[in-house]
């Protein structure tokens, strides 16, 4: 059986390390590479009694601009997806994204485009996305004195218990956490995969091989990509041919 190990098994690391998220605890934080684009990312993933919780940056560059990414990922305690805030930065301007999955899993986005200063999701965001799915609200600021763009709901990713960030490895840990696969043990199902960089959003029939305790064969689209991933005890990706490679972790 795979064994991948629980967030609560591991020991806590040292005070001065963890910034506190209002009961979570960091568990790991790592820094993965892009290989085919100049690109880096700083990643930690987060407990709490809420579920866990990803959050990253993103520094790239498009077509010769620099771009900067922020997200956070909320889920429910069995790696379900429940909330997301995307922060997408270029020059002056930063457009958000934020999705809240609410009953039956259906699926509510709102896009938010202005020329000032990013708010940061790690600082909100994730929050946001952990009371959106305690309220059913679509994860707007509370008291913000801006209009709150208005949610509207993405049938076709209706069912979707899985997010997938298309410019960072990070969500490749949710459905592997969620189905416990064992060695030998395949899965099919669909994500709601965020795209870059228009962050659209559709679904995306993928499959997951478990070839041994730290590899995974993943496939989307009726296998015309497959990838075999390197994963550490957790889940996180350590290699992801010919994509992304881990260059830290602490």
């Amino acid at each position: 059986m795979a064994t991948m190990a629980a967030l609560s098994d591991l020991p806590t690391l040292p005070t001065q390390t963890v910034t506190q998220h209002r009961g979570s605890r960091l568990v790991r934080e790592l820094l993965w590479r892009r290989v085919d684009v100049p690109s880096i990312e700083y990643f930690r993933l987060w407990e709490s009694a809420a579920g866990p919780r990803l959050t990253g940056t993103v520094i790239l560059s498009d077509a010769g601009i620099p771009l900067r990414l922020k997200y956070a990922v909320a889920c429910t305690p069995d790696w379900t997806s429940r909330g997301v805030h995307v922060a997408i930065t270029r020059g002056a301007v930063t457009r958000h994204l934020k999705l809240t999955a609410g009953d039956g899993q259906r699926w509510w986005r709102s896009v938010e485009e202005a020329p000032r200063p990013a708010v940061s999701p790690h600082r909100q965001g994730g929050q946001e996305a952990s009371n959106s799915v305690a309220d059913g609200s679509s994860g707007a600021a509370a008291g913000s004195s801006r209009p709150v763009p208005a949610a509207v709901e993405i049938p076709a990713v209706a069912g979707c218990l899985d997010v997938d960030l298309a410019f960072t490895p990070a969500t490749n840990i949710l459905p592997l956490r969620r189905l416990g696969l064992a060695v030998g043990e395949s899965r099919e199902m669909t994500a709601a995969w965020v795209r870059f960089p228009d962050l659209s959003i559709e679904p995306l029939a993928q499959r997951y091989t478990r070839l041994d305790e730290r590899r995974v064969r993943y496939e989307s689209r009726g296998g015309a990509f497959t990838a075999e991933l390197e994963v550490d005890e957790l889940g996180l990706v350590v290699r992801y041919p010919p994509l992304w490679e881990r260059v830290a972790v602490g």
